[in-house]
Parts: structure tokens; sequence; C-alpha cells
């Protein structure tokens, strides 16, 4: 038989001996166990343990020892009472049980056993490249987000350190976590670490670093101001009040004309401005800044306004010329002018009234509303920001072509008065003009015969008594536009003269009979012509004839 002890880590087995009785004939006896049969394991690491265990018996004599591992034989080991297993996995259950055998091979059942775990002495692990990202930064809060660790087990929690204090545990499953409480502007530096089930911490996790935004910008005091002292046409000094925040004004910006030229210090109240421009009035205004970026907004702000005092000027030869001439429009163009500092605007100028007011980028304009045939007389002046006005800026003199003719009202009418028979006096009406009637042109049987002044009456003469003589009147204004259509008037001049007869003139009597006879008689004479013969018979008119020159009576009585 066999005892044994635990000294510290090692176990003492004392093993006695006795002697082999001879016996004749098969061992068919298996060896057995006593009731206190034991099975103890130490030397416990994450992958093997050291097994001890209380001899067995046998009628004869154990030979060996059989180890089981969850009922799998893995070892048979000579008549020894411990041996080592190898090749465990940390936190899982291994039964382990023992058998003896004999030299006759008979095996035991019932050995002792026991249940071994093997300790997990390994801390979880980050891989290469883990991270702790911070998001949705605000002023209290931050949401977190980390890589998984690795275990040779299984990670079972994840610690969450702020500025290396523990601050929260979380599942293994769990890879974000959202922060509260934190300060605004606080740098806070925030680590995870694993743990596993056997409470092994990693070392090494992942890290990052947060400051919570501040919020609250730097204000300006009641009253704050931006002040403009030595202001020359180029250059000034402005200064302004010390603005305040909760936490501290790190620098002031300075804004011109609302864009950011310009960064001082906190302890910088002033500074000096030399690229102005003579006559360009610019704003300035400053803001506050903290260490996190927050701005003030509303700082005080001021005018500056450069003295520019000389007009532009313009370049010899400069001209203002007039095209594309209507009768109510032109085109004018001309020269740029220059100026110290920039030409702001050109002023157009009609008859020495101003007419617009152009952008410095326009050097012409189509002039409308003109009167046609009215002169008119263009300058152009040029302007700059301080408003500086040139005075001796180009001319020009436009006469716009008067092409519309004059027009007789509805109803105009020529009358002939003091008709003679080599003359009369024509009166017409007055035609109109969109400018104004200048003359009349007179035409007889469409032959101009006089122009007149802008009068509506004229006398005509060398006329032919009885002939019929067309009169037409037409209006002419200055640019020497006709009418068409004018009155028209058809005169005949009276025949005040009778006709003659010559001298010698004779009326002879031819085929006289008893009744009648045949009356022939010299042609008489007129100042225009005869056109008829009257015959009388006893002073007695007995016929009308054409301008014949006989004829034949009747009704006569025999002497």
């Amino acid at each position: 038989m066999s005892v044994w002890a635990r000294i510290g880590n090692s176990v003492v087995v004392l093993v006695a001996l006795t002697g082999c009785p001879s016996k004749s004939g098969l061992d068919t006896t298996p060896p057995s166990w006593n009731s206190d049969a034991t099975l103890v394991a130490f030397n416990l690491t994450a992958t093997s343990a050291t097994l001890a265990w209380s001899s067995a018996k046998d009628d004869v004599t154990v030979t060996s020892y059989l180890v089981f591992q969850n009922d799998v034989k893995i070892a048979a080991i000579g008549n020894v009472l411990t041996t080592t297993v190898s090749d465990l996995k940390p936190t899982v259950p291994f039964r382990f049980r023992v058998e003896a055998a004999d030299a006759a091979g008979n095996i035991s059942s019932g050995g002792p056993g026991i249940t071994v775990i093997p300790p997990d002495q390994t801390a979880p692990t980050w891989a290469s490249g883990a991270t702790l990202a911070a998001s949705n930064i605000a002023a209290t809060s931050v949401t977190l987000t980390w890589t998984a660790a690795a275990d040779d087990v299984a990670v079972a929690s994840y610690l969450l350190f702020q500025d290396d204090v523990k601050s929260a545990t979380f599942g293994a499953t769990t890879l974000s976590a959202s922060v509260t409480k934190l300060a605004p502007g606080v740098t806070v530096k925030f680590r995870v670490e694993a743990a596993d089930v056997a409470g092994n911490i990693s070392a090494g996790g992942p890290s990052t670093t947060v400051t919570p935004p501040e919020q609250t910008p730097p204000v300006w005091p009641f009253g704050s101001t931006l002040a403009a002292a030595k202001v020359t046409s180029t250059s000034a000094t402005l200064t302004w009040t010390a603005a305040t925040d909760d936490v501290a004004v790190t620098n002031y910006l300075l804004f011109k004309n609302d864009v950011n030229t310009a960064t001082f210090g906190a302890n910088t109240l002033s500074a000096d401005i030399n690229d102005l421009v003579p006559g360009v009035v610019v704003r300035f205004r400053v803001e506050a800044a903290d260490a996190v970026g927050n701005l003030s907004t509303e700082g005080p702000s001021t005018d500056v306004a450069p003295p520019e005092n000389t007009p532009p000027v313009w370049p010899q030869g400069s001209k203002l010329v007039a095209t594309n001439v209507t009768p109510t429009s032109v085109t004018l163009a001309w020269s740029a002018a220059t100026d110290d500092v920039a030409v702001t605007s050109y002023l157009v100028f009609q008859n020495d009234v101003q007419l617009v007011t152009l952008p410095a980028d326009t050097l012409g304009l189509v002039v409308n509303n003109l009167a046609p045939g009215v002169s008119v007389r263009f300058r152009v002046e040029a302007a700059d920001a301080a408003g500086n006005i040139s005075t001796d800026g180009p001319t020009v003199t436009a006469a716009p072509p008067e092409i519309t003719p004059p027009v007789w009202p509805q109803g105009s009418t020529l009358t002939a008065t003091n008709e003679t028979p080599t003359s009369a006096t024509l009166v017409w009406s007055a035609a109109g003009d969109n400018v104004a009637v200048t003359s009349y042109l007179v035409f007889q049987d469409d032959v101009k015969i006089a122009t007149l002044g802008n009068v509506l009456t004229t006398t005509v003469g060398n006329m032919k008594p009885a002939v019929s003589f067309r009169f037409r009147v037409e209006a002419v204004d200055a640019a020497g536009n006709i009418s068409s259509g004018g009155p028209t008037l058809t005169v005949t001049p009276p025949d005040q003269t009778a006709p003659t007869w010559p001298a010698g003139s004779t009326l002879a009597v031819s085929n006289l009979g008893a009744t009648g006879a045949t009356l022939t008689w010299t042609p008489a004479a007129d100042n225009v012509a005869v056109t008829t013969y009257l015959l009388f018979q006893d002073e007695v008119q007995i016929a009308t004839l054409g301008n014949v020159l006989t004829t034949a009576v009747g009704n006569l009585k025999p002497a």
C-alpha cells in the first residue's frame, strides 16, 4: 500500500512493496481502490496540471496506472502515483480519472476522479492599429467607439478610463459609449482596456484626447468702441475696448469691409492701418476670440473716410464722338479719364444739363428722345469715389436729321379770290410739322412756280382767260422735308373781252330764192377764241350757230 501528503505545491508519495505470492493458474482479479482513494491536481497553469493519486491494491501487484481525460485514455504509466498533463485550455473544465492495471492486464474500475479547470492567466490583447475614436463632440458630452480586443479565451468586459481613472465598465459586446458631464473647454484623455473572465486586464489599450468645445463666445461690454485717429489719405490708427470671456480672450480679429485682414494677441488693443485708398470709405470691425475659436458677434465698428480732393483728368486728345445719328437718337463714345485713385463713374450732360451717371467701365451711351432737326451739345465728365468731378471733359454737337415732312390736317383747302382774266389770289390752310413749317411751294399744273415763306396766301399771274389752271400747295420744314397731297384747286380766269370783226368784214348772200337764201361771212377775231356766231334777222336773234362761217335761212317773203 502507499500513502501521500501535500507539502506546499509538492506531493510526497510513499509506496510499500510486498512480495508477489506465486500462484498457479490465471490472474483474473483486477486491482481495486480503497474507499478513501483520491485524485488531486496541483501546479495548475493555463495549459497543464500535475495529477497525484492514492495507490490501488491488487491480489498480486499493481503494475501500471491508466490516466483518463474526459473518459478518454491519455496515458499509461508505470507503477507511479503522479503525472503531468498538458495541452489544456484555460477555463475549460477537464475531467480526469485514474485506473490501476496488473500484470495480467486486469483494469480496475471506479478509480478516483477530479475535474480540473486551468486558470486563465493571459490578459486580453489589442491588435496593432486598434483605435479609440471620438465623435459627436459637444460641450459636455462625447461618443467613444473602439476596436474589439482579443483574448485566448474570451473578452468579458471593457473598462473605460478617464484621465487614467476607471469611469465605466461595459459588456464584451459593447464597443461604444456616450460620456457625459464633461467640462467645456477642458481636455480629457480617454483609454479603454479589456478584461477576461479570470480578471486579467489588458495594458496599453487605445486612447484618445478630447477637448469639448467651449461654446460661449467672448462678449463686448456695453459702450465698447472702435475709434479711428490720425486719419490721412492712406492711413489711420484704430483703438478698441477690451472684450471679456468666460475663460479668456486669446486674440482679436480685425475686419475690413467684413473681410478678416489681421489677427492680434489678447493684449493688443490698437492697430495701424496703412493701405487705405484716398476717398474710399472703409468699414472696420473688431471681434474677440477665445482659445477654442469661439468668436464674438456685433463687435464695435467704425467707418473711416480717407480724404481725397483730386478730381479725375482727361488725357490730352480725349474725344467725345457721336455716331449713328438718327432723327431722335445718337450713339456717344468717349476716351477714358484718369484719376489719382480711380474713376468711379461718368456723367453725361446734354446742353449742360446732367443726363445720366454711368459706371466707370462704361465708355458709351445711346441717347434717345432727341428732337429731329434740333442740334444738341453733349459733354462727358469723370467722377471719383470722393465725389470729385472733372471740369474739362470732351464735348460734341450732334444734329439729329429731321426726316418727317409736314402734313396737312384733314379738310385742308386751297381757295381762289380776286380772279381776273390773267390773275387770282390763292389762300390755303396751314400745314403742320413735327418741328415747324418754314415755307410753302406753289405748283401750277404740277410745275413749281413759287417758293414762299411761312405765309398762307399769294397772287399768281400770267394766266389766260377761260383757260383752266390747276394749282397745288405743299409745305416745307427747315430740314427740307416736303409734304405730299397738299390741297389743290382748278382756276379758270374769266374772259371779259368780246370778239371783234376785222376791218372789211362782210356778210354775203347767195342762192337767193323766193323764201330763202345762203349767208356767208368773214370770220370774227377773239382774244381767246370765237366759239359761236349769233344770227340776227331784223335785229331779232333767229339762230345760234357753232364756229361756222355759213348758214341757210328760210321763211323769207318775196318782195
